[in-house]
């Protein structure tokens, strides 16, 4: 049921599926602070946030969700990304996303700023971003084609995985001088006092930052934005 009713109640073998951008749009009020509280998110179809004109960010949301292959599309963001921070107990996944990210924040992706993983062997797969990012002001940045941060979050997580992922786009510094850190699928993947790890598995970046593609580990290296050009190092 579209226009921001969604069917299904968020558990595993009923979730909430979205079916246009007013239900995405719905997302922002469904309750879902924690791990105890995870809700289970599907993309029901193509969703265009092109209505929206400036869409502003989910906040933070516990959320699995499978996005089944469908696009969201169209969305301008002035900072961030579609999602706050997405807090999955069990997967991100099979989501395509294409727009832009216009004056983005210290850890802003097209599709997060950050995740949060809430359990061991959380698995991030299959996620296709396309667009641009403009990194915001400041002295340091940090932001990616896809997500910004990926935070083991979770007590005891031995291995929480990225995999399959893609970035094709641009990305630039809105300020002469400016230094920061850009990665194609994501910038940093941090570890909790807990510990644990987040490897990163064939996943390809290819943007005109560094007009490479690089296939395995996404790479994280500072750049300095010199007038027109950026130079690496």
């Amino acid at each position: 049921m579209p226009n921001g009713v969604m069917t299904g109640d968020g558990s595993r073998s009923n979730p909430l599926i979205v079916m246009d951008a007013l239900d995405f749009n719905a997302l922002r009020n469904v309750d879902a602070p924690d791990a105890a509280n995870v809700k289970f998110i599907e993309l029901g179809a193509n969703i265009n946030l092109s209505g929206f004109g400036t869409f502003v960010p989910i906040p933070t949301k516990a959320f699995n969700i499978d996005g089944k292959g469908f696009i969201i599309s169209d969305f301008s963001i002035v900072t961030t990304g579609l999602f706050e921070n997405i807090r999955p107990t069990e997967y991100v996944r099979n989501i395509i996303v294409e727009g832009e990210i216009t004056n983005g924040s210290t850890t802003s992706g097209l599709l997060a700023g950050t995740i949060t993983t809430l359990q061991p062997n959380v698995v991030i797969e299959d996620i296709e971003g396309y667009g641009s990012i403009t990194a915001s002001s400041g002295s340091t940045v940090r932001y990616a084609g896809l997500i910004g941060n990926i935070n083991v979050g979770s007590s005891g997580a031995p291995t929480n995985i990225i995999q399959r992922c893609s970035f094709r786009g641009t990305a630039t510094l809105a300020t002469a001088g400016q230094i920061g850190f850009f990665g194609g699928v994501c910038n940093l993947a941090a570890t909790s006092s807990f510990g644990g790890s987040a490897p990163i598995l064939h996943c390809i970046q290819c943007q005109s930052l560094c007009q490479m593609q690089r296939e395995s580990d996404c790479c994280r290296f500072p750049y300095r934005r010199t007038g027109n050009g950026i130079s690496l190092g």
